[in-house]
């Protein structure tokens, strides 16, 4: 079981272009396969994700709507109220917003890892008692 936030599950649906980036699409892919979680949070980030790229023509009405409807039949989601608290308590450590951090405080609850693709996300973390809790998505997926 994995631990995911929206920039990864952006990928599923929307492939970026650039250097690189159709690596990140094709990652985030192969996690598919295995148990995934996120909390409740994700579901709103990832409708307003959504709506964004709809908003510039980058996505259709049709795939924005059809990409809502599959999210949660392939995570399983948790109700963020009980990752709250922690979630303050590691955002004020890490000097970062507190709604990426209820994605790190569900990994540390459920004892697995995040995977991200939040490269600030990612350096916050390191050199510190959560590293251990977060992989980039091209590291996770290269493992596996």
């Amino acid at each position: 079981m994995l631990v995911i936030d929206t920039s990864v599950a952006i990928k599923w649906v929307v492939p970026e272009n650039g250097i690189g980036m159709e690596h990140d699409t094709a990652a985030a892919l192969t996690l598919l396969s295995r148990g995934l979680l996120a909390p409740d949070l994700l579901l709103a980030e990832f409708g307003n994700v959504l709506w964004k790229k709809a908003r510039k023509g980058e996505i259709t009405d049709m795939q924005a709507r059809e990409a809502m409807r599959t999210l949660p039949e392939v995570v399983t989601v948790f109700p963020t109220r009980p990752y709250v608290v922690r979630a303050l308590e590691i955002s004020l450590t890490l000097d970062h917003p507190m709604y990426d951090c209820v994605f790190v405080a569900l990994a540390e609850s459920r004892d697995t890892k995040l995977v991200t693709a939040d490269r600030r996300l990612i350096t916050r973390c390191e050199k510190t008692e959560f590293a251990s809790l977060i992989t980039g998505l091209e590291t996770e997926a290269s493992q596996h």
